[in-house]
């Protein structure tokens, strides 16, 4: 009887440990390792970053990506009464002109 507790102990502890609660942070269900989270830019970052390129005022900001690269599309109303699109990557903080799709 003492082998069988033995043997159930064993199974709890081989469960639990085989359990992603237990798995590393940077280890997937599937086995896979995940990298570690980057920093990106938030929507109010991103809008704070494209007003001071250019000044004016933001009209709009949605997420966007370009060239692969994820981030924010902003629309500012500048001073001169132009509208500007711009492109915030979202990992760097890079502001760049919005590149149109043909």
């Amino acid at each position: 009887m003492f082998w069988v507790y033995v043997m159930a102990i064993t199974l709890v502890l081989g469960a639990l440990t085989a359990n992603s609660a237990w798995a590393s942070p940077f280890q997937h269900e599937d086995g896979q390792t995940l990298q570690a989270p980057t920093t990106e830019l938030n929507i109010d970052e991103a809008a704070t970053r494209a007003q001071q390129r250019y000044g004016g005022q933001l009209i709009s900001i949605r997420p966007a990506e370009q060239d692969g690269r994820h981030g924010w599309q902003a629309t500012v109303l500048l001073d001169n009464g132009r509208v500007k699109t711009l492109f915030v990557e979202a990992r760097t903080g890079a502001v760049m002109d919005r590149r149109r799709r043909n």
